[in-house]
């Protein structure tokens, strides 16, 4: 009987260390499947998130005569500016209630403290803004539909502006044409005008009138009925088709942020206006 019992704990014994053996060969090929090759971008199963680099851009911008840089590491919901005394005045900007901005052809935004400060600055900021590469009639640049182009424009209009509906001027736009200097949009409410509320990704504005002393000005406003923060685009006779790609590039820190967007002027614009004025002789605001 022991002879069974002895004969009994030894297969016991035998499975068990078989077991085992199996058990530390399964785990150690795991590891060297694992571990075989170091660019093939395996995820560990306990991986939990990957989390991204973010890109370094270079913030511009213009506050009571005084310009600004500095690098900023932009992520997907906010950028984090890297000089102190620059982000000490950004953040400043962003606390004000509605400030007012003028998208320059120099490459830097002017920020004002409300729309009425812009509008008393505007003609000296306008006639002091160089224009590194001007652009004359029969200019085209080949951003967006062939109808959008400079030389397509068979009614002669005096000025056109277009909000895209997505980034480098593609997809749905919306259309605002002038035949006469009097001619005028006041949109009040975007979600009224093509349902456009909240959609605008990039602009693209022109010029065709022939005096020196106007420009076709499109701005754009975070709320309905022209109120929170604005945006000024022009062109004119000089630079006479001024286009914007991404409005992902113009920042802006809204409070409470309204997630999951970005702060940017990216789906933000709610209201517009759009004309062709003197440079001395701005309609009212607001």
């Amino acid at each position: 009987m022991s002879k069974i019992f002895n004969s009994i704990d030894m297969k016991k014994i035998y499975l068990l260390t078989l077991a085992v053996c199996s058990y530390s060969l399964f785990s150690c090929n795991s590891d060297e499947i694992l571990s075989e090759d170091n660019n093939n971008d395996v995820v560990s199963p306990t991986t939990k998130s990957i989390v991204l680099a973010p890109d370094t851009i270079e913030l511009k911008f213009i506050y009571q005569g005084q310009q600004y840089v500095s690098t900023a590491l932009e992520y997907e919901t906010h950028i984090e500016i890297q000089n102190p005394e620059v982000k000490q005045v950004y953040d400043k900007l962003q606390s004000l209630e509605s400030t007012s901005a003028l998208v320059r052809h120099d490459g830097f935004i002017e920020y004002f403290d409300n729309e009425s400060i812009l509008a008393e600055n505007l003609e000296g900021r306008i006639n002091n803004t160089p224009t590194p590469n001007p652009r004359w009639i029969g200019f085209n640049d080949g951003n967006g539909d062939p109808q959008d182009d400079w030389e397509n424009n068979p009614l002669n209009y005096l000025a056109r502006a277009w909000l895209y509906d997505d980034t480098n001027y593609e997809d749905r736009s919306c259309k605002l044409f002038l035949s006469k200097t009097t001619d005028r949009y006041d949109i009040e409410r975007l979600k009224s005008f093509d349902n456009f509320n909240d959609k605008c990704s990039s602009v693209k504005i022109q010029y065709y009138y022939g005096d020196p002393a106007s420009i076709s000005l499109l701005v754009v406003y975070e709320d309905a009925h022209y109120k929170g923060h604005s945006f000024y685009f022009f062109a004119d006779y000089y630079d006479k088709e001024f286009v914007y790609a991404s409005l992902k590039a113009l920042f802006y820190d809204s409070k409470p942020k309204p997630a999951p967007r970005k702060d940017s002027w990216n789906d933000r614009i709610s209201s517009c206006k759009f004309y062709i004025c003197r440079k001395d002789q701005l309609p009212e605001v607001g």
